[in-house]
């Protein structure tokens, strides 16, 4: 055989095979690239469970991230819920350090993320070892899920459940704290007419649920009963009405 014509790719490229190299990185680029983008670049960058996972196996990114979207007026329709989170006692710096006992970071910090909101409240006195706080995503659920699920989301509203993660039956040595009314909180709440008593159907359902308290709260607080069955004459039904919750 001879041995001009066994030249290939491999074997002093021919000047076609030496054109195609830059397209081919070009290429490859243009691939990594289209693999690594998302609608939040910042969400992007983490690849790896920080801040643990959910029994998914998806993983929570920290509170820091979802107000890098949720205080934005053009990234999300609503900025008032950030708003309201940043003014709970949830969100604001207590005596509980990030250096604490971790059966109090257990309900303080859940996933340990609240020192990362120190920049937020520099206007607040924090704890030397940094701040905690019971973060967006342990009453929401993992921010990761949410990014992989836009717009929905995987616990909008969170219900009882969520609050009775930690507001249930607490050490003694927390009377001095909160007094003895907020022990076993969740259950006495599961105990009462609020989680357990049903008005049926129709609409008594528009404040006896937790759907038409947050719908007619703010436009009906006052009223009597006949100027709420006024008001209420030509309102919709309460569609899947739920007990009213502990909001």
């Amino acid at each position: 055989m001879n041995s001009t014509s066994s030249t290939t790719c491999t074997n002093r490229p021919p000047q076609h095979c030496r054109a195609l190299a830059p397209l081919l990185v070009l290429f490859i680029v243009l691939l990594l690239a289209a693999c690594t983008s998302d609608t939040d670049p910042e969400a992007a960058t983490i690849t790896e469970p920080v801040y643990g996972v959910d029994e998914d196996g998806i993983h929570s990114l920290g509170s820091d991230r979802c107000l890098s979207c949720h205080e934005e007026p053009g990234k999300v329709e609503d900025t008032e819920p950030a708003a309201t989170y940043l003014a709970s006692r949830h969100a604001i710096p207590g005596s509980v350090g990030a250096d604490a006992d971790p059966a109090c970071l257990a309900c303080h910090d859940p996933i340990g993320d609240g020192i990362n909101l120190g920049p937020w409240f520099t206007d607040h006195q924090q704890p030397p070892a940094g701040m905690t706080a019971v973060g967006c995503e342990n009453c929401h659920g993992t921010g990761a899920h949410h990014l992989t699920m836009i717009p929905a989301h995987p616990n909008p509203v969170p219900d009882y459940h969520a609050c009775g993660q930690c507001h249930k039956a607490l050490p003694d040595d927390h009377d001095e704290f909160i007094g003895s009314y907020g022990d076993e909180i969740y259950e006495t709440y599961l105990d009462s007419a609020h989680a357990g008593w049903s008005y049926g159907e129709g609409p008594c359902l528009r404040c006896h649920s937790d759907e038409g308290y947050r719908v007619y709260y703010e436009e009906t607080e006052g009223l009597d009963a006949k100027e709420l069955t006024d008001y209420f004459s030509d309102e919709p039904a309460i569609e899947d009405p739920s007990h009213i919750q502990c909001r």
